[in-house]
Parts: structure tokens; C-alpha cells; sequence
């Protein structure tokens, strides 16, 4: 990993990042560039965990979370590539589109999560520019999954990543595995919209816990355990 400090305080970006090489056989990064915008960097020790979220969401992208690696994955049970027609697809609700992840483990934690197993994967950011868009999870549906667009309070590193990983044939976990340090290797849980079933994606700004009509309006936030206020969020359509 390749990293560096390097923006202006006008920038509306906090961090970017990218696979730089891949390994000639198997298509997985093997060198990779992060920077970080210091203006946005806080050493706020209170803000630890964004921090480290934000981190690891970049490290995600150069290892594996990039439209433009889509077509390196690897299905390891038939020994061949994927071929992004397996690894995508679009899926289209209420006359609005967007890429979806259909890898067999990523298909499978959607339709878990949402109760509902007709979905055919999980949706990708379907606004933004290029490196932004398909290469998050859309924020509407997925809200504080480190792998949404957009920052969030309390990211959660969850199964639909951890799932990608997985699906793209270049990595293993060992699934409950005590760590050196003594804590459980496991993924942490996604509520936000949890059994919202099958029509998920034809809503419009579908709400997740207590909804809010005012901007900076106070109350409680969607999981009910911080304190909140009411955010428009232009990478979730505005919602």
C-alpha cells in the first residue's frame, strides 16, 4: 500500500483510492494507492472508529470493492473467471436502475436480509462520477455498511462485504477464529432496513427506524441507540 496526503480544504472528497497492479495470473490487486485529504483528517480520539472506518473502506476498494476488477474474479469451483455478466446485473424498480451484485454469497445475504428471496442482488450507488458510482453500496438500502458512499456514525463491517471478498475467489476467512488478541473474528450486523421484504427497492426514500422531515431537526438516530439529527443525504437521492 502506497500512501499519501494530499488535498485542498475546497475538496468535497475525504479520502480516494485505487489498485495500482494485479497479479498476472489470478487478477487479484497486488499493490494499491490510498490518500488522504488532510483537511478532512480529525485526531479527535472520540472519532476514532470513523476514522478507522473510512481507512478500511479505501482499503476495501483497492482489494476488492471496484467496478474495474469486476472482471478479474474468480470462481474458484469451475477454475475460471467469473465474467462480469455473473458478477452483475440491472435491476430496475419505480422507473429508477441500478448495478446490482449477484455473486452467489452477496445474492444469498441480500435475500437473507431483506427478507425476501426473489431479489437478485445487492444494489450499487447509482449517482455521483466515476469511481463513486457501482463501486458502493447504495446508501439508500444499505445505510451504515462501511461500504456505502457516504460517511455514517458507527459504520458496521458486515457479511455483504465480507461476502465480496469471498465471492471474488481471492480470499478466505476463518469464520469465528479466535484472534491473537483474544476477540472472535466474526462480522457485526446490518439493521438498517432489516426484513423490509421484497418491494425494498421500489421505495422512495424507504425509512429505516424514526423518520425526520427537517433538516438539523433533533431526535433519535435510525438504530435507536445515539442521538441524531435529520441529514439529507445527496448520494441516497437526496432522501
Amino acid at each position: 500500500m502506497l500512501v499519501s496526503a494530499d488535498g485542498d480544504i475546497d475538496d468535497d472528497w475525504v479520502a480516494f483510492s485505487a489498485a495500482c497492479q494485479i497479479n498476472e495470473y489470478t487478477g487479484r490487486p497486488t499493490i494499491g494507492r490510498i490518500n488522504f485529504n488532510p483537511y478532512y483528517l480529525n485526531t479527535d480520539f472520540d472519532l476514532f472508529f470513523d476514522s478507522f472506518g473510512m481507512t478500511f473502506h479505501e482499503l476495501t476498494h483497492v482489494m476488492v470493492f471496484a467496478e474495474n476488477l469486476w472482471p478479474y474474479y474468480i470462481d474458484w469451483t469451475a477454475g475460471a473467471r467469473r465474467g462480469v455478466a455473473n458478477v452483475a446485473t440491472d435491476i430496475t424498480a419505480s422507473g429508477v436502475t441500478w448495478k446490482a451484485i449477484k455473486t452467489p454469497r452477496v445474492q444469498a445475504f441480500t435475500r437473507s436480509n431483506f427478507g425476501c428471496n426473489t431479489l437478485e442482488g445487492a444494489a450499487l450507488e447509482n449517482n455521483m462520477t466515476s469511481g463513486t458510482k457501482n463501486s458502493h453500496w447504495e446508501k439508500e438500502f444499505f445505510g451504515n455498511e462501511y461500504m456505502t458512499s457516504a460517511t455514517a456514525i458507527n459504520p458496521v463491517i458486515t457479511d455483504l462485504t465480507w461476502a465480496l471478498f469471498i465471492d471474488s475467489g481471492w480470499y478466505q476467512f476463518n469464520e469465528d477464529s479466535i484472534l491473537d488478541n483474544g476477540n472472535q473474528l466474526k462480522v457485526e450486523p446490518l439493521s438498517w432496513l432489516l426484513n423490509e421484504g421484497c418491494g425494498v427497492y421500489g421505495e422512495q426514500c424507504p425509512k429505516n427506524g424514526v423518520s425526520c422531515t427537517k433538516v438539523g431537526e433533533a431526535g433519535c438516530a435510525y438504530d435507536n441507540v445515539f442521538q441524531g439529527s435529520c441529514k439529507e443525504v445527496s448520494s441516497a437521492d437526496r432522501c
